[in-house]
C-alpha cells in the first residue's frame, strides 16, 4: 500500500508548502520535536491545521489536499508515507504559504522559507 517513506528534519521556524500532488496519499507523523501541520482543501480553500508530536496524532491526507508544516520546537522530524511513491517537484502543486485566498492564522510572519516556497505562485 505504501511505495514510499521519507524523513524531513527541520529546524525551528521552518515553513515548508503548501505542496500536494493529485496521485497520493499521504500519512504524516512526528518522531520528534513539535510541528504544526496545516492541511488544505484547494478547492474549498478550506484548512485544519493539527499540532504533531512523538506519541501524538498523525495525518492522513486524501490525494490533491494540500500539505503545509511549520516547525514549532528546535528541531523536528516528520516522517511522511506516499501510496504511489514520490511523483517529483514538476507534477506536485505548490502555492504560498501566505495566500490570502486560503487565510491561514499562521504563528509567524517570517517563517524560514526554502527557495521553492518563497518563489511559489498564489491560488
Amino acid at each position: 500500500m505504501w511505495n514510499e517513506v521519507a524523513v524531513s528534519v527541520c529546524q525551528k521556524n521552518v515553513l515548508k508548502g503548501i505542496h500536494g500532488d493529485q496521485k497520493n496519499r499521504k500519512l504524516l507523523s512526528c518522531v520528534f520535536g513539535a510541528i504544526l501541520h496545516v492541511a488544505v482543501d484547494i478547492p474549498s480553500r478550506s484548512w485544519v491545521m493539527t499540532t504533531l508530536r512523538p506519541n501524538g496524532p498523525s495525518m492522513m491526507l486524501s490525494p490533491g489536499i494540500g500539505s503545509a508544516v511549520y516547525i514549532l520546537s528546535d528541531e523536528a522530524a516528520l516522517v511522511y508515507q506516499q501510496s504511489e511513491g514520490y511523483v517529483g517537484q514538476e507534477k506536485q502543486f505548490t502555492y504560498r504559504w501566505d495566500d490570502p485566498a486560503f487565510g491561514i492564522e499562521w504563528p509567524t510572519t517570517t517563517p524560514l522559507l526554502s527557495e521553492r516556497d518563497n518563489g511559489a505562485k498564489y491560488l
